[in-house]
């Protein structure tokens, strides 16, 4: 018998450490970095299908004490509504704001030099390679090389 998406083939791709440690997630991630994981039939971000299996059905959205879009550990998670998630992502800067000329400012694990870099990288590396050299997905460094982020 085969098992395929269920609770225990979901803290398979976890990388369960001590209580108080974040406890990543190892598989899939959307371009946000938060990991994905289908399960009921729905697509979850895995953090908040950790929340589900320890805690139960969250109302709103789930928050990190630690601010670490792949962390899974269900002591670093915590229900709250949408006002409050807004609020912890600005008091954390982690919310686009303005940088006081008119422009945005994003918090963003690459910049333009990297950019250029992983482009000069196109057909000399596959993209799981430069996506883990770089601690982005696949998805982005594809989407990168195609022009359709950061042309």
């Amino acid at each position: 018998m085969v098992r395929k998406n269920t609770e225990y083939d979901f803290w398979q791709q976890v990388e369960v450490g001590d209580p108080d440690e974040c406890w990543p997630w190892q598989a899939g991630t959307f371009d946000s970095g938060y990991g994905c994981f289908r399960y009921g039939g729905k697509l979850w971000r895995a953090h908040r299908l950790a929340y589900f299996f320890c805690q139960g059905s969250p109302e709103d959205n789930i928050l990190h004490t630690c601010d670490n879009p792949p962390c899974c550990n269900p002591m670093h998670l915590w229900d709250d509504t949408t006002e409050a998630n807004v609020a912890d992502r600005v008091a954390k800067a982690r919310s686009a704001t303005g940088d006081g000329n008119g422009g945005r400012l994003y918090p963003h694990k690459l910049t333009a030099d990297k950019v250029r870099l992983i482009k000069e990288m196109a057909g000399r590396f596959p993209n799981a390679q430069v996506a883990a050299h770089f601690g982005v997905s696949e998805t982005m460094i594809a989407r990168i090389r195609r022009g359709e982020r950061w042309a």
